[in-house]
């Protein structure tokens, strides 16, 4: 499922003695211009800043406690001069500061809990085919939530109206057996200048929200950020039990992603404590309507905050990709939250949680995906094949080489977003599927593409000699038609 909507209205404009695309000789300009300069106040009608907040970055060195007490007092002395400014209130507009961690928590961030990768866990399990888990309204009477052999389904109920206050101690208590905390890893750049240069592991953490099951699989939804060329993946349910998890299948163009772990692995005493969420009508939804959020915060377990519905139908840029349709709420997104859940008054999720407004001088600007809009996205990734990576002497490739087509690069010059093929190999599996110099690839197997990184990471879990779906937009008369072609991946020799 991809969207036309990613097409600029623009016009592609090429070279008219060359033919080729006019942005290809400054990509690395655009690139450069739509990359995070944390350093750099910009005006928030201009460059508003959104981030993810899911890495955990390198420890820093802890500070001192005089100089957190000097921090402190420099901290409320600006205050005090922020207010006497805002009270003012002629000449001052607020100059917003992008957040310094992308995909990332805030230095000095601290993961949740104790990796137990390699220990054995206590306590017996239950083969698949034993392992009841209720939904969330009917946690504690044995009902099974399971779904029909083979199948996996969003299971979704009716909302019912409810003008009482809202129960949130109540809201928690049930909902919190269905999240759960999503942990891993990822390779990343020390930052320093060669020779001090290279690559060092970082641990990630997000939040998910149990959604079904199959005859095998425990199912679960989660941001597609969160995931995403992470290694080492992990859950941790509410009783503290960890257990590797695998990704079933990502949307990156919606941040969607679903996450599988094995019936077999999970201990008796888990499966009873755990529940699977039920799904709210996120359009039914109104300005004002009180929400709980939980999540996985600063990667230290799950905690609750409150708020309300701020706004609907709102739209964001990031990692250079735009979001639409969210809801905006006014209760905290912290690092960490993203995947976890956003419940209305009733209990039920309504939307995911993504995303939140950085800033020094704005609070309370979070925004959720509204479950409605994904459901039959997500009803797609739950029941894709769930794979493992490839070894090295299945890889494969498609044979081919391009740049990517970022988001900003797309508004400047009228290009879809994905990978414009600059070459493509004779003979190779791309040619004979027929793709061609300047097609641009924005699917691989039912998955969005929007960057080369994006297919490669793809691709680990692709065997030479299998077939994959490809979509890609050609272009025909001077405009971008979206095709589709079945490759056979061919035996790479690297």
């Amino acid at each position: 499922m991809y969207d036309d909507n990613q097409m600029n209205n623009n016009v592609p404009r090429f070279d008219s003695q060359t033919g080729e695309p006019l942005f290809t000789g400054d990509v690395q300009n655009a690139q450069d211009t739509q990359s995070d300069t944390s350093d750099t106040n910009t005006d928030s009608a201009q460059q508003p800043s959104y981030t993810y907040y899911d890495v955990n970055p390198v420890q820093q060195p802890q500070k001192s406690a005089r100089e957190l007490k000097r921090e402190q007092k420099a901290m409320k002395k600006a205050a005090k001069h922020e207010q006497k400014k805002h009270n003012g209130g002629a000449g001052y507009f607020a100059k917003l500061v992008i957040s310094a961690v992308i995909f990332g928590l805030i230095a000095g961030g601290v993961m949740f809990g104790v990796n137990k990768a390699g220990e054995k866990l206590d306590g017996s399990t239950s083969s698949a085919s034993d392992i009841q888990i209720p939904m969330v309204s009917n946690q504690g009477n044995g009902t099974d939530a399971s779904v029909n052999a083979g199948t996996s389904s969003v299971v979704q109920t009716e909302d019912s109206t409810i003008s009482a206050p809202m129960d949130v101690k109540g809201i928690v208590k049930t909902s919190m057996p269905s999240i759960v905390a999503i942990n891993g890893e990822v390779t990343v750049s020390s930052g320093y200048a060669y020779p001090f240069s290279g690559t060092q592991k970082s641990k990630t953490s997000g939040t998910g929200i149990i959604v079904g099951k199959n005859d095998t699989e425990l199912l679960i939804v989660t941001n597609a950020h969160v995931v995403d060329g992470v290694s080492n993946l992990t859950c941790t349910f509410t009783d503290n039990e960890q257990v590797s998890a695998t990704v079933k299948g990502s949307k990156s163009n919606k941040d969607i992603a679903v996450v599988a772990v094995s019936l077999s692995s999970l201990k008796e005493s888990t499966a009873k404590s755990i529940a699977i969420a039920e799904l709210g009508d996120s359009d039914s939804i109104e300005l004002g309507d009180q929400v709980v959020a939980i999540g996985n915060a600063l990667g230290e377990g799950q905690s609750v905050t409150v708020g309300y519905v701020s706004a609907l139908n709102r739209s964001i840029v990031v990692d250079n990709t735009e979001y639409t349709n969210l809801i905006m709420t006014d209760a905290a997104i912290n690092p960490g939250n993203s995947g976890g859940a956003l419940l209305n008054a009733s209990g039920r999720v309504i939307g995911i949680n993504s995303a939140k407004y950085s800033s020094e001088e704005v609070e309370g600007m979070g925004y959720a995906i509204p479950i409605s809009s994904i459901k039959d996205v997500l009803d797609t990734l739950m029941n894709k094949q769930t794979r493992q990576k490839v070894s090295g002497d299945k890889a494969s490739f498609l044979g081919i080489s391009g740049v990517d087509v970022t988001y900003s690069i797309s508004k400047a010059y009228g290009y879809p977003q994905g990978i414009l093929l600059q070459n493509v190999q004779q003979d190779s599996p791309a040619d004979k599927a027929g793709l061609v110099k300047n097609d641009i690839i924005t699917g691989f197997d039912g998955d969005s593409i929007s960057s080369s990184s994006d297919l490669k990471e793809k691709m680990q879990y692709y065997a030479s000699g299998e077939k994959v779906t490809i979509d890609y937009y050609h272009m025909e008369n001077g405009e971008y038609k979206l095709k589709s072609a079945e490759v056979t991946l061919g035996h790479n020799s690297n």
